[in-house]
């Protein structure tokens, strides 16, 4: 009986179909028999792969600049990522994904349908939740613990010397203070409590209230420059406390040490970012505080976050100028009035 056999199905090297036989049609030789995985790899791929990319594909690239904060306890240590604010509002924020075509109906009950249009339409439905806008920091950027060590890499006014590494940062010194601005339905400080026992750091609420806690240094010059033998009632005072008449600015929606929205509570939250990220760039936190301890990890890629565990991500921290910050409570009255409802 004569045995069918049939050319190998590989390519050589030179680009060439192989010429050695095999017993199976579109079959591989010994040779070429890693080229027949990737083939039916590659058919298995494309019949499941969809028309339009995933999220994964319009991932955010690393910070190129990190903002670091070492806690006492060396498993709770938080860093930071910072980028700086971008004239090109677009950059700062990945590519859309495109929008798939629509699609023609080919329901056959009618409550299928129904129930389809109904989740659609509920999904286009605006955000009417209230809530609040509270803003807070860590209680050791207010007054510093000794042995506190926190350091940045390349944030503002960074020198060139200090350029691309790691230097010690004084938070009662600096004009600068980290903050991070949320959302929540709850009374503001319930919820920073959450995360204090989440996290593991003491924090405190940062609203008008409390602004007096940010001490701005001032230059000897500056300081001079302000100097009067009138007392404070004559010139008016330099206080602004939350609701006087005399206030340059009186909030609107300042009440339970957060800032309320009668609706759209996260359309708010959103455009306070987007106006923030425009002005003062980003920063991403990265906490050990808040995996537990049996899932705490050797952190092997100490050049993009110099801790020795791993950490989880925390968003919506914001590098502000501490001379701003009566700026940043207006921004945020203003958007809670004008968007969250008058």
């Amino acid at each position: 009986m004569v045995v069918q056999v049939h050319q190998c199905n590989g390519i050589t090297v030179k680009g060439q179909r192989c010429k050695i036989t095999v017993r199976t049609e579109h079959g591989y030789c010994h040779y070429h028999i890693k080229q027949a995985k990737g083939t039916e790899e590659i058919k298995a791929i494309r019949k499941t792969t969809t028309k339009y990319p995933t999220n994964n594909a319009f991932e955010k690239s690393p910070a190129s600049s990190v903002t670091l904060l070492n806690d006492l306890n060396e498993k709770y240590n938080v860093i930071g990522g910072f980028i700086a604010p971008d004239p090109v509002s677009s950059s700062l924020s990945p590519t859309p994904l495109p929008k798939p075509k629509p699609k023609t109906s080919t329901c056959t009950s009618t409550s299928t349908c129904t129930s389809t249009s109904a989740s659609a339409s509920a999904s286009t439905k605006p955000v009417t939740d209230a809530g609040y806008i509270y803003i807070y920091t860590m209680e050791n950027f207010i007054t510093p613990p000794k042995g506190w060590n926190f350091q940045v890499k390349n944030i503002p006014q960074t020198k060139k010397r200090h350029k691309d590494k790691w230097t010690r940062f004084k938070s009662d010194r600096s004009p600068y203070i980290l903050v991070k601005i949320g959302m929540t339905t709850q009374l503001p400080n319930i919820r920073i409590k959450q995360w204090e026992q989440k996290c593991k750091h003491e924090l405190v609420n940062l609203g008008p209230r409390n602004q007096y806690l940010v001490k701005v240094r001032e230059h000897w010059w500056e300081r001079f420059k302000r100097l009067t033998i009138r007392d404070d009632k004559e010139s008016g005072g330099n206080v602004n406390t939350v609701g006087d008449d005399t206030s340059p600015y009186t909030f609107q929606r300042f009440k339970n040490d957060g800032f309320h929205c009668k609706k759209n509570l996260k359309q708010v939250e959103l455009k306070v970012h987007s106006t923030l990220r425009e002005k003062y760039g980003k920063g991403d936190v990265y906490c050990s505080g808040c995996v537990p301890d049996d899932e705490l990890t050797v952190n092997k890629n100490l050049k993009r976050a110099p801790l020795q565990n791993n950490y989880k991500v925390h968003i919506e921290w914001f590098l502000i100028p501490k001379a701003d910050l009566q700026s940043v409570y207006q921004t945020i009255d203003e958007l809670c009035f004008t968007i969250g409802g008058k």
